[in-house]
Order: C-alpha cells, then sequence, then structure tokens
C-alpha cells in the first residue's frame, strides 16, 4: 500500500477548480467526487470533503440574432455546398452515423 499522508481540507476541492468554469468545472468535479468515494470506500479516509460539493444547473443560453453580415457569411456558405455534402449532413442527421462512416462516403 502507499505510505504517503496528504492532507485534504473541506475545502480543498472547491480551492482546485476556482478558475474553472462550464463542463470543465462539471468534470473535474465529478472526477474528484469518484476519487474521494473511492477511497472511502477503501477506508483511507473517514470523511469525503466532495460529498458535499454540487456542481448545480447549467445556465441557460440566450439566443442572440445574427447581424447582416454574419447572414450574408451564411448564405454564402450554403451557395457553395454541393449536393453530396447535403446527403452526407442529411444522413448524419437521421442516422447519427460515426465518424467513420462519414469519412468513407466522402
Amino acid at each position: 500500500m502507499f505510505d504517503v499522508s496528504v492532507s485534504v481540507g473541506p475545502r480543498t476541492p472547491y480551492v482546485l477548480v476556482h478558475t474553472l468554469c462550464g463542463h470543465e468545472r462539471a468534470g473535474v468535479f465529478t472526477a474528484l467526487r469518484s476519487l474521494f468515494g473511492f477511497v472511502k470506500r477503501r477506508r483511507l479516509i473517514l470523511v469525503d470533503p466532495a460529498c458535499p460539493i454540487s456542481v448545480g444547473a447549467a445556465l441557460k443560453r440566450a439566443l442572440m440574432p445574427m447581424t447582416d453580415t454574419e447572414l450574408a457569411a451564411v448564405k454564402q456558405t450554403l451557395a457553395l455546398v454541393t449536393p453530396a455534402q447535403r446527403l452526407v449532413v442529411a444522413l448524419v442527421a437521421d442516422f447519427t452515423l460515426r465518424a467513420a462512416a462519414v469519412r468513407a462516403l466522402m
């Protein structure tokens, strides 16, 4: 077994991720809860400092209207799309093909 003694206080998980946000923060919190849950089950620690942590609900995204220049850029891009590319997009959207299958179609 390991003979390493590390002091982890109740604020340690918060200090580790105070600069993160969004999915990155949720992923780190999930990893910390998993790690501390594992060592608690092995009875290497008495208290799980990650237990009271709640990531919270994801923020609602606000829809922003596109400007005229952005709309013109989208229209220009759509004009350059070939029928084969449209077929690939339709197949991916309808059948949720894997990336390898899409590359094979191209």
